[in-house]
C-alpha cells in the first residue's frame, strides 16, 4: 500500500526486507542524482519506518486503498526528527529484521517526537559501508558507534 500525503510518501510492505531495500534504493537515487544538470538544489528526503499493525481502508475521497492506525502516525512523527538524507527507525521496526551482512542499525538514542507524541528509541538503518553518524538523541554520550569486530546487523537477502 502507498499514497502521498502533501510533500510525503507513506507505503506500507509485507515483509521487512522489500521496506529495508525500498528505503536505502529510495534515498541512495537522491544521493546519487545530478540535481545540477537540471537546475535545481538538492534534495535530501528524511526516511522513516516502523513495523506494527494498522488498518486498511478504502479512502473514498481518493479513490484508493489507504492505511490509518497509531502505528502509521508513529512512522509519520519519527520522520521529522530524522537527519535530512538518513533513514530513521524504531527500535520494532529494527526487532523485525533479522542479521545481514549488508546493513546495520545505529543506534541513535532517545528521541522525542513532534506533537506530544512521546519519547523513542530510533536507529540509523543503513548500509555497512556508510560512513556512523553522531548519535542525536538522548543518551548520546553512552551510545557506541558501530562495532569494528566485523559483526554485521540487518535483514537478509
Amino acid at each position: 500500500i502507498w499514497n502521498t500525503w502533501g510533500d510525503a510518501i507513506v507505503a506500507a510492505y509485507n515483509d521487512a526486507e522489500n521496506a529495508i531495500n525500498m528505503a536505502l534504493e529510495y534515498r541512495d537515487i537522491f544521493k546519487n542524482f545530478n540535481f545540477e544538470e537540471l537546475g535545481i538544489r538538492r534534495l535530501t528526503p528524511r526516511i522513516a519506518g516502523h513495523f506494527g499493525a494498522f488498518e486498511v481502508l478504502y479512502d473514498q475521497v481518493s479513490g484508493k486503498i489507504n492505511m490509518h492506525g497509531t502505528n502509521v502516525n508513529l512512522a509519520a512523527r519519527i520522520e521529522p526528527i530524522t537527519i535530512p538524507g538518513e533513514i530513521f527507525v524504531s527500535k520494532n521496526f529494527r526487532e523485525a529484521t533479522t542479521p545481514d551482512n549488508n546493513i546495520r542499525f545505529d543506534d541513535m538514542g532517545m528521541i522525542e517526537l513532534p506533537k506530544n507524541a512521546g519519547e523513542v528509541r530510533v536507529y540509523r538503518l543503513c548500509r555497512i559501508s556508510d560512513k556512523p553518524i553522531a548519535p542525536v538523541g538522548k543518551e548520546a554520550a553512552e551510545v557506541k558507534l558501530p562495532p569494528t569486530d566485523g559483526k554485521r546487523y540487518g535483514f537478509k537477502r
